[in-house]
């Protein structure tokens, strides 16, 4: 990690708080990022069409921490 970067982690979960996915948890610089979700759980499997959840939290170099969470609709 360079000593710049805040710690980001994104994870998703499904309608009932049960987490079906880590989608990053790393370091990343300043800026403005994009992440992908597949519909996939940890294991590879297509999830089902339905509510879902994610979660993204950071920690700035100076120990400031973020936390967002928004709903999503998969729809297969």
């Amino acid at each position: 990690r360079q000593s710049g970067d805040s710690r980001v982690r994104v994870t998703i979960y499904d309608a009932l708080g049960h987490r079906v996915r880590q989608l990053f948890d790393g370091a990343l610089p300043a800026g403005a990022h994009r992440f992908y979700w597949d519909g996939s759980n940890d294991r590879g499997h297509l999830l089902s069409s339905g509510i879902y959840l994610y979660e993204m939290s950071a920690t700035a170099p100076d120990g400031k921490r973020f936390r967002a969470a928004k709903k999503m609709l998969l729809i297969r």
